[in-house]
C-alpha cells in the first residue's frame, strides 16, 4: 500500500479545539522512517492559527513510517485489511484491555512477534502517539528557541483516517497525531561537503557544536537522537551567513527524579555536543579525505581526548 503522494490534499484537526484545516503536499520527504515528513502548502486555514503560506508537516503514522515498523519487527507492510481486523480488535474490548495492561505493567507486556497483527498495530499506535507527545513537550520547554536554533511550532494537527465512526474504540488507533513546523529551506548538516566551501567547515563544525550546547545544556532534557542528519543548514544573504537549526526530538528523555549525580552522569554519557561536532569530523574525513580542526583538539587532558573519541559514534558517522 503507497504512502502520501506528492499534490495530494489532507484535512487535519488542527489544535486542542480540532480545527479544521486543509494541506496540500508540495514535496513528500521519502524515504519515511520514524515517522512521515513532508513539505505543505497550506490551502485552508482560520485566521487565529496565523499560518504561513507553506510549512512542513510531520505526522507519526503508524502505517507509513517503514522504520518504525521495522524497528518494532512489525514485519506485514500496511493494508486497509489490517485495520479493519484492527477495527474488529477494538470493538471488542481487547485493544482497550491491551493498552490499560501495557500501561500498567510494560515490562511483562513487552512487543512478541507471536502477536496478531491488530495488536501490533495497536502497540505501535500508542508508541506513536507517545512520540508525539514527547516531541510536542519538547518544543514546549524548548519555546524560547523556537524560530532560531529549532523550528517554530505553528500548531499540533491530527490526522483521522478512520474508514468508520466508532466511539466504542480508542480513537489514537487510527489517528496521525502531528506537528505543523517552520520549513527549513536549507541542507542537512551532514550533506556540508556538498553544499559549503571548504574554508567554511571548520566554522560550522564548531557552531554545530555550539547550537547543540545552547539548546540542550541547561534543559532537564537529554536527546538520544542527536546527529548531523537532524540539523539543518540554511544559508543567508546577510550576518551570520548561516542559521543553523536542529530538527526531530522524538526521541528525547525528561529527566525524573534523577539525583544531579545521575543526571549529571547521563549528560556527560550522551555527550550531545560530542554527538553532533566530532561525528561530523568523521563525516568530512569519511566522505572527502580532508581533516578537520575542531574543539577535540583542545582538549586539555588526554583523559578528556579519550572520553570524546571512545564513545560509540563511527556507526552514526555513517549515516
Amino acid at each position: 500500500m503507497s504512502s502520501y503522494q506528492n499534490a495530494e490534499s489532507l484535512s487535519l484537526m488542527a489544535g486542542p479545539e480540532r480545527t479544521p484545516l486543509k494541506v496540500k503536499i508540495r514535496k513528500l520527504i521519502t524515504p519515511s522512517t520514524l515517522s512521515c515528513g513532508m513539505v505543505v502548502d497550506i490551502l485552508d486555514a482560520p485566521g487565529n492559527l496565523s499560518l504561513p503560506t507553506t510549512a512542513f508537516l510531520k505526522l507519526y503514522d503508524r502505517r507509513f513510517a517503514t522504520q518504525r515498523r521495522q524497528d518494532q519487527k512489525v514485519d506485514d507492510p500496511w493494508t486497509p485489511d489490517i485495520d479493519l481486523e484492527l477495527l474488529e480488535y477494538s470493538r471488542n474490548g481487547e485493544a482497550g484491555k491491551f493498552l490499560v495492561d501495557y500501561d500498567d505493567d510494560p515490562e511483562n507486556n513487552e512487543f512478541d512477534d507471536d502477536w496478531p497483527r491488530a495488536r501490533k498495530e495497536t502497540y505501535l499506535a500508542d508508541l506513536m502517539k507517545e512520540q508525539f507527545e514527547t516531541e510536542t513537550k519538547v518544543y514546549d520547554a524548548l519555546i524560547k528557541h523556537q524560530g532560531n536554533y529549532i523550528p517554530k511550532l505553528f500548531t499540533t494537527v491530527i490526522l483521522d483516517f478512520s474508514t468508520e465512526k466508532d466511539a466504542s474504540r480508542p480513537p489514537h488507533l487510527f489517528y496521525a497525531y502531528g506537528i505543523l513546523i517552520e520549513f527549513i529551506d536549507g541542507f542537512m548538516a551532514s550533506e556540508i561537503n556538498q553544499f559549503v566551501e571548504q574554508k567554511d567547515w571548520e566554522f560550522l563544525v564548531n557552531e554545530a557544536s555550539k547550537v547543540v550546547g545552547a539548546v540542550f545544556n541547561n534543559v532537564p532534557i537529554v536527546n538520544e537522537d542527536i546527529r548531523p542528519a537532524n540539523m539543518m543548514i540554511c544559508q543567508t544573504d546577510g550576518e551570520p551567513r548561516y542559521r543553523l537549526v536542529l530538527i526531530d526530538f522524538g526521541q528525547c528523555e525528561f529527566r525524573d527524579g534523577e539525583t544531579d549525580a545521575e543526571w549529571g552522569r547521563i549528560k556527560h554519557t550522551q555527550d550531545e555536543e560530542g554527538a553532533m561536532g566530532y561525528v561530523l569530523v568523521l563525516q568530512l574525513r569519511n566522505k572527502t579525505g580532508v581533516e578537520v580542526n575542531t574543539w577535540i583538539d583542545f582538549a586539555e587532558t588526554e583523559e578528556e581526548t579519550l572520553h570524546l573519541m571512545s564513545k560509540d559514534i563511527e556507526k552514526t558517522a555513517d549515516s
